[in-house]
């Protein structure tokens, strides 16, 4: 796919989640036009001034495909935590006192730290439980005790820059286009899928055609699913399983980040995406500074890349080369390198992929998670569709 980088834009203060499905008659995943855009699905305003806003389209015609988010809605507050501990925080608004009304019912929130730079938990994230959060004080935050916490709860966060942002959920990305697939395609089978899950391991999901028009039954693992189940946290990823021959396409438009993001991991397979509007150098975006990795001449003991694109599935290895690590390329189901060699440099923006780790990282105090660092070695960036 290719994307172009553009000069800064201040825009409206909106947020929209665009989404179409339609059969494509190129086999590349490429970037779409701004004017084949449709009705947003759905529009989401938000109450502060003004955000900096960027976009990104993906279309494929592959049965398989895997996905990640790239840009997040945007924050309804900001300010700095003036003081923790294990069950909430105190917050210093920077944008408005009466932040709160804002959380919409159903509709669930994390705390993102966004700086300063080289704050110990600057990209970190926290759950926040809504409901004891509305009728507390109105600068105080209450955790949630969630998996998508990247890190425990902890007085050391005192200082740090914070956003609240609403979660991007699955529906909210697919629902409009994918039940009018299904609506208009009564013959036509479930959408199936696996979603990424904090901490480690994933959860297979399907989608099929509801009763009547605008209601999709929505199900994981086999049970059926609230919206607040099907959340796409930052740096997870989603593989979208579409039946016949059916095209993918999905628009997105929000703000972009300009600090780390911490994903969890766990030993075994992750499925996990970057999460910046630009390509995954794999060198310098993540993977110089991760002394957690296992890298090897065998390539059954080392940490393990499975990518899919463009209607091919390839798995790699992290091989100890002469030069310095890489990730080579290995015959199907990882126990000998494949010849000719081949590398794999970049991840192109927007594609999830699937890490295998080998250990978990011994450093990290109990009860936490093992971290993969995303970097994007830029101040900000901004994509403009075309």
């Amino acid at each position: 796919m290719k994307f172009q980088i553009s000069t800064p834009q201040f825009l409206l203060a909106a947020f929209c989640l665009l989404s179409w499905a339609a059969p494509l008659a190129s086999g590349q995943t490429k970037t779409k036009a701004a004017e084949a855009v449709p009705v947003p699905d759905p529009l989401l305003r938000w109450a502060t001034q003004e955000s900096t806003e960027t976009g990104m389209a993906l279309e494929g015609n592959h049965a398989l495909e895997a996905l990640t988010v790239t840009v997040q809605l945007p924050a309804v507050a900001s300010g700095r935590i003036i003081q923790a501990n294990a069950k909430n925080a105190r917050l210093q608004p920077t944008t408005q006192e009466a932040w709160r009304p804002l959380l919409l019912p159903g509709r669930h929130y994390f705390l993102e730290v966004s700086g300063p730079q080289g704050h110990a938990w600057c990209g970190h994230r926290l759950e926040i439980d809504e409901a004891q959060t509305l009728p507390g004080d109105t600068r105080t935050v209450v955790w949630e005790i969630s998996p998508r916490n990247t890190r425990a709860p902890h007085a050391s966060l005192a200082g740090a820059n914070v956003l609240v942002r609403p979660h991007v959920t699955l529906p909210m990305l697919f629902a409009r286009s994918w039940d009018s697939l299904l609506q208009s395609q009564p013959g036509l089978g479930p959408i199936t899928g696996t979603l990424s899950r904090p901490g480690g391991g994933t959860e297979d999901f399907q989608v099929s055609r509801g009763a009547a028009p605008g209601n999709p039954i929505w199900q994981l693992q086999g049970r059926v699913a609230g919206e607040t189940q099907l959340i796409l946290p930052p740096g997870s990823g989603l593989v979208v399983r579409l039946p016949g021959a059916t095209g993918l396409g999905v628009g997105l438009r929000g703000e972009t980040r300009n600090f780390p993001c911490r994903a969890p991991l766990a030993a075994g397979w992750n499925l996990v995406g970057y999460p910046f509007a630009q390509d995954l150098r794999l060198s310098s975006d993540w993977g110089m500074g991760d002394t957690t990795a296992s890298a090897g001449l065998d390539p059954t003991q080392c940490d393990r890349i499975l990518t899919i694109m463009d209607g091919q599935t390839k798995e790699y290895a992290l091989w100890a080369s002469p030069a310095g690590r890489r990730w080579r390329r290995t015959q199907p189901g990882g126990a000998q390198w494949q010849n000719p060699s081949e590398t794999l440099d970049n991840i192109p923006t927007g594609f999830a992929f699937y890490l295998f780790r080998q250990k978990p990282n011994p450093h990290l105090r109990s009860k936490e998670w093992v971290l993969v660092t995303f970097r994007r070695l830029f101040t900000r960036s901004f994509l403009s569709l075309g």
